[in-house]
């Protein structure tokens, strides 16, 4: 009887090895999640708030049309940040059958006082889907992106075609509110300028390659800061004036980076202070965390490995490493 039974147990082992396998999978995913949140695909679809985008009825195709020539015009929005180095314009072309023309324009000027632009230009169309069930007045909108480049001095290049996005607008006696950002009337001014010359060329110009991963406006403008700091040479070089440095050039910079990760929003902290040294070459050490609202493994990986290449002046005397801490806010 031994015999017989001894078989059964050895296929009852083999039948629980699958299991014990999820099991331990479970367990590391599990870990995972922990640690660094959910995967932007998932966490965007439980996260997300989609409840801002549902609407009572959809349009009937009248009401759609209605929509988009309630909304057509010329809308631009302006935003300077703190320090006066960063600066972003944003022009937005609506037509009444819905075709989008924008150019979002950022110009930073560099420590050398040179200024470098880049363009993001978008081409697509606006779908109207109904009135916000959260946000009276609202009208949901999908915007169906055809096509969008960057354009830069020497890196054009384009995006995602056939993406999609969404949008709340909202028309008021003074502005367009789109998601959270007020747009102004362009008003009376001439439209010859109201886009860069031949930027809109660029849309149809099947020359221009793809850009590489990884490769955006923020990209450019970084990998731009960067190679200025590492052509210039000072005398002194304080803590403050590394501080003051990061605050003026890189934290606005770094914002639009945290943004490309892909992260999740719940995985991107409310703050986050960071600790780096800065060597006589002008070279980033040491880059680090020191503290951050909510712990995530992933996203602070990909922060201090943007923060390692940070470049400042390099220095002409005094050759001890400077610690900095800096208290920064996506």
């Amino acid at each position: 009887m031994r015999t017989q039974k001894e078989p059964k147990r050895a296929r009852t082992l083999i039948k629980a090895v699958p299991l014990i396998i999820v099991l331990v999978v479970v367990a590391i995913i599990t870990n995972r999640i922990s640690k660094e949140g959910l995967p932007s695909h998932f966490a965007s679809l439980l996260e997300s708030p989609m409840e801002d985008y549902t609407v009572v009825d959809n349009f009937t195709e009248q009401e759609k049309d209605s929509a988009r020539k309630m909304f057509a015009g010329f809308w631009e929005k302006r935003q300077e940040y703190p320090g006066g180095a960063f600066v972003e314009k944003d022009r937005l072309e609506l037509k009444d059958n819905g075709i989008i023309w924008q150019v979002k324009e950022y110009t930073l000027q560099l420590p050398s006082n040179r200024e470098f632009v880049v363009s993001h230009v978008i081409h697509g169309a606006l779908v109207p889907y109904g009135y916000s069930k959260n946000d009276t007045g609202a009208v949901v909108c999908d915007v169906l992106i055809i096509r969008q480049n960057v354009v830069a001095e020497n890196d054009t290049c384009y995006g995602e075609s056939n993406a999609a996005d969404l949008w709340k607008m909202k028309k008021t006696e003074k502005s367009l509110r789109i998601n959270d950002a007020d747009y102004l009337p362009y008003g009376t001014a001439s439209l010859d300028t109201f886009f860069q010359q031949g930027i809109l060329n660029t849309i149809d110009d099947f020359t221009v390659e793809a850009c590489l991963h990884g490769v955006n406006k923020y990209a450019l403008l970084l990998d731009t800061l960067i190679a200025d700091m590492a052509q210039m040479k000072v005398k002194d070089f304080s803590r403050q004036k590394a501080k003051e440095m990061i605050g003026r050039y890189y934290a606005h910079v770094l914002g639009g980076i945290i943004s490309s990760y892909g992260m999740p929003e719940s995985s991107v902290p409310d703050s986050i202070e960071i600790g780096l040294s800065i060597t006589a070459s002008g070279k980033v050490i040491n880059p680090r965390i020191i503290r951050a609202d909510i712990k995530r493994e992933l996203f602070e990986k990909s922060l201090v490995e943007d923060i390692r290449a940070w470049r400042f002046p390099r220095r002409e005397e005094r050759a001890d490493t400077i610690d900095v801490s800096f208290m920064f806010v996506p």
